[in-house]
C-alpha cells in the first residue's frame, strides 16, 4: 500500500531517482503552489505528490537509525556564523524579496489611489487594488488564496465597496456548484471508483504501447472531467510508474537471457568471443534502454496533459470554467438577459473540443516518441521480445484488477450518484430545448440545485446493504449485526475538499463586481475602442495566445479571474458578443503544457524524475501552438451554431448607442465596425 492509498504491487519496481536540482525544483513547484490553473493540492496532502522520500535506493529506516561509524564530536556553531557563512549582504536582501515587494509595491502605486480625483477617483483605486492582486498572484508572493481575501481589506478601505458587499461574493451559487461536484468527487476517490474504472479501461485496450498511450489518455482526461485533475494525475502516475518498472523488469530480463544463449551458442561452436562481440550485446542495451526512456517519457507527459484537456471538457473541470460561468451570469443578468451558459451547454462546445485535443496529443506523442525508427522495440514493431514484455504487462493489469474484486455495494452506490448528478446536469437547461428545470418558477433552481442535494445524500446512503434485504436474513440470523455507515463521513471531505478554491474565485468576484460599481470596466472599454478597426479574429487570436503563455507562469484561475471583466467590456464597446471573447480565453487558459509550474499535473509527473523540463518545453510548445487554431475552428463552427456568436444582444448594444440594429455579424474576414 502506498501513501496515496493505492495497492500496486511495488515490492520489485525501483523508486523514482532525481537529481538534487531536479528534487528542489519540483519541491518548489509542487510545495509553494496550493493552488494553480483552477486545479488544487490538498494543504494536507501535498507530500504525497511531491518526492516522496530522498533516501538512496536501498537504504532502509533502519540503516538511518544505526550509524555505521562512531559519530564524530559535534562542534557548536553560533547560530549567526552558520546563518551568514558566505551569504553575502547583496544576497541576503534578495532572500527577502517578497517581504521588500508586498510592502514597496503598495507604496510606489499608492499616488495612483491618492492623487487621482472626481470623477475618476473610484477607477483609480478598484485599479490600484487590482494591480497589486496582479501582481502578487503572478509573483505568488502570497498563497494564492491569502492575495484573494486582499479585496476585503483594500476596498472598503479605499471605499470603492462596502465590506458587506465585498464579503457577499465569496460564496455565491457559484460556489455551491462547486461544493456539490467536489465532495460527489470525494466520493469517487474515497472508494477507489476512479482506480477501478482506470484498470478495467487498461485491461480492455491492452499493453501493446501505442494502444496502452491511447488507454491512459482516456481515462486521465475522462477522470479529470469531473474530478480534481491533480487527484487524477496523482493516481495515474502510480499505476503508471508501476507499469513502467514491469516494461524495465521484463526488458532486463530478456536482455540477460538473450546474451547467455549468444555466449553459448558461440561456445558450443568453438568461436572466440571477442571484441566485437561484446559490444554487440552492449549496443543491444543501449538500444533498448533508450527505447524504455522514450517510452516512459510519452507515457507520463500524456498523464499530464491529458488531465489538463479534461478540465475543459466539463463545466466543473476546472476553475477557470466557474471564472467564466459566474461572470457571464452576472453580465447577462446586469443587462436583464438569460446567459446561455450551463452545464448542458457547455458540454456541446467543451467535450468536442476536448475529445479532438486528446486525440491529436495522442499523435503527437506517438510521433515525437514512439514513431518507428528501424528496428524499435517498444514502439511495438518486435516480434518475439515485445511480445512477451507485453503479455507481461497485460498480466500485471488484469491481476491488479482482480485484485480489486466485485464491485462492492458502496462503489456501486457512489457510480449511481455521480451518473445521476451529471444526467441532471445535462438535462435542467437543454439549451432553449426544455428540461426540469421548466418545471420551477425561472430562476429558482440552478446546476448548484442537484449537485448540493447528491452532496448530502452521500451522507445519508449506506456504504453496505443492511442485512434486513440481504436473501438470507429470515433464514438464517446472526447473532449480531455491524453497525451501518454512510458512504462519505465528514472527516475525508475536510481532508480532501480544496477549500482554498472556494477564496480565489472569491477574490475574483469580489474584483468583478468592484470594476463594475466603481465605473473601472467601462472606462477599460472606451479606451480599448482604439481597437475597432481590427478585425475581430485577430484580436481573439491576440487574446488566446497571450493567455496561453501567460498560464505557462500564472495561475490559469488568475488569469481567467483577471481577464473576464476586461474581455467582457471590450466586447461591449466593439459590439461584439462577449461570449465571443469570453469563451475561448476561459479555455485557452487550460492549455498548459511546457513548464512543470504551470499545472499541479504537470509539476506532479515531473516530481517522479522520468522527465526533464527541456522534454516538457520541447513537446508542449507544438501543443501550445496548435490547440489555440483547433479553438478558433470551434468558435467559427459549432460553437457559433449553438451559441450564436455571431449575434449580439440588442440590450449590449443599447449601453453604448442608441442605434436600433439588434444584432451585430461577426465575420472572419470582414471587420465588424
Amino acid at each position: 500500500m502506498d501513501n496515496h492509498g493505492y495497492s500496486f504491487d511495488l515490492d520489485d519496481t525501483e523508486e523514482p531517482v532525481m537529481t538534487e536540482d531536479e528534487a528542489t525544483f519540483s519541491r518548489n513547484s509542487c510545495y509553494e503552489m496550493n493552488l494553480v490553473n483552477g486545479n488544487w493540492f490538498d494543504d494536507e496532502k501535498e507530500n504525497e505528490y511531491t518526492v516522496e522520500n530522498e533516501e538512496k535506493p536501498g537504504t532502509s529506516s533502519q540503516d538511518k537509525s544505526s550509524p555505521a561509524a562512531p559519530e564524530e564530536p559535534v562542534v557548536e556553531v553560533e547560530e549567526e556564523d552558520v546563518n551568514h557563512e558566505g551569504l553575502s549582504l547583496t544576497k541576503h536582501l534578495l532572500s527577502s524579496w517578497y517581504i521588500l515587494l508586498v510592502f514597496l509595491l503598495p507604496l510606489v502605486l499608492l499616488p495612483l489611489a491618492l492623487s487621482i480625483g472626481e470623477p475618476y477617483q473610484n477607477q483609480a483605486r478598484c485599479a490600484y487594488v487590482i494591480i497589486i492582486m496582479a501582481v502578487f498572484w503572478t509573483t505568488e508572493v502570497f498563497p494564492l488564496s491569502v492575495t484573494s481575501l486582499l479585496p476585503v481589506v483594500l476596498l472598503p478601505a479605499l471605499g470603492v465597496m462596502r465590506a458587506h458587499d465585498v464579503s457577499a461574493q465569496y460564496f455565491n451559487d457559484t460556489s455551491m456548484l462547486f461544493v456539490g461536484g467536489l465532495v460527489v468527487a470525494i466520493a469517487v476517490e474515497v472508494w477507489d471508483v476512479h482506480r477501478r474504472i482506470a484498470l478495467l479501461v487498461l485491461k480492455i485496450v491492452g499493453a501493446e504501447p501505442k494502444r496502452l498511450l491511447l488507454g491512459i489518455i482516456l481515462v486521465s482526461w475522462f477522470l479529470s472531467m469531473w474530478i480534481s485533475n491533480t487527484a487524477t494525475a496523482a493516481m495515474m502516475m502510480t499505476i503508471v510508474h508501476a507499469l513502467l518498472q514491469q516494461f524495465k523488469r521484463v526488458g532486463n530480463e530478456g536482455h540477460v537471457t538473450k546474451r547467455s544463449s549468444d555466449l553459448q551458442l558461440n561456445g558450443e561452436a568453438g568461436y572466440h568471443v571477442g571484441t566485437e562481440t561484446e559490444e554487440a550485446p552492449e549496443r543491444d542495451r543501449a538500444e533498448e534502454d533508450d527505447q524504455y526512456v522514450r517510452l516512459k517519457k510519452a507515457i507520463s507527459l500524456a498523464v499530464a496533459y491529458s488531465a489538463n484537456i479534461g478540465g475543459i471538457g466539463s463545466l466543473t473541470g476546472t476553475g477557470p470554467n466557474l471564472v467564466f460561468f459566474a461572470a457571464s451570469n452576472q453580465l447577462f443578468r446586469q443587462y436583464g438577459l438569460r446567459s446561455p451558459v450551463s452545464f448542458a451547454t457547455w458540454l456541446v462546445f467543451g467535450l468536442p473540443l476536448s475529445l479532438i485535443a486528446v486525440i491529436i496529443m495522442w499523435a503527437w506523442l506517438i510521433f515525437f516518441y514512439l514513431r518507428c525508427r528501424g528496428c524499435c522495440g517498444r514502439c511495438g514493431c518486435g516480434e518475439k521480445d515485445d511480445a512477451e514484455t507485453i503479455k507481461r504487462v497485460q498480466e500485471m493489469i488484469a491481476q491488479e484488477y482482480i485484485k480489486m474484486g466485485p464491485v462492492t455495494f458502496a462503489q456501486g452506490s457512489v457510480l449511481t450518484c455521480f451518473v445521476t448528478l451529471v444526467l441532471a446536469w445535462i438535462t435542467r437547461n437543454l439549451g432553449g430545448g426544455g428540461g426540469w428545470g421548466d418545471w420551477f418558477p425561472e430562476g429558482f433552481v440552478s446546476d448548484s440545485t442537484p449537485s448540493t442535494l447528491a452532496a448530502i445524500l452521500l451522507f445519508v446512503l449506506p456504504s453496505t446493504l443492511p442485512a434486513i434485504f440481504t436473501k438470507d436474513f429470515h433464514n438464517n440470523r446472526p447473532a449480531g449485526y455491524s453497525s451501518i455507515k454512510p458512504l462519505l463521513t465528514w472527516q475525508p471531505v475536510h481532508e480532501k475538499m480544496p477549500w482554498n478554491i472556494y477564496l480565489l474565485l472569491g477574490g475574483g468576484f469580489a474584483i468583478a463586481v468592484a470594476s463594475e460599481r466603481s465605473g473601472l470596466s467601462a472606462w477599460v472599454g472606451e479606451r480599448l475602442l482604439v481597437l475597432q478597426d481590427l478585425n475581430n479574429w485577430a484580436i481573439l487570436v491576440i487574446i488566446c495566445y497571450i493567455t496561453v503563455f501567460a498560464t505557462e507562469v500564472t495561475s490559469n484561475t488568475a488569469v481567467a479571474t483577471l481577464l473576464m471583466p476586461i474581455l467582457s467590456q471590450m466586447a461591449i464597446s466593439l459590439r461584439v458578443n462577449p461570449l465571443f471573447f469570453m469563451f475561448p480565453a476561459t479555455i485557452s487558459s487550460s492549455f498548459a503544457f511546457m513548464l512543470p509550474v504551470a499545472t499541479p499535473p504537470n509539476a506532479i509527473v515531473f516530481s517522479y524524475g522520468d522527465i526533464k523540463v527541456i522534454d516538457m518545453v520541447k513537446t508542449g510548445i507544438f501543443l501550445n501552438a496548435a490547440c489555440v487554431p483547433l479553438l478558433l475552428f470551434a468558435t467559427a463552427t459549432w460553437g457559433n451554431a449553438f451559441f450564436d456568436l455571431e449575434t449580439n444582444p440588442a440590450a449590449f448594444l443599447g449601453n453604448i448607442t442608441a442605434t436600433t440594429s439588434t444584432t451585430t455579424t461577426i465575420s472572419p474576414v470582414v471587420t465588424v465596425s
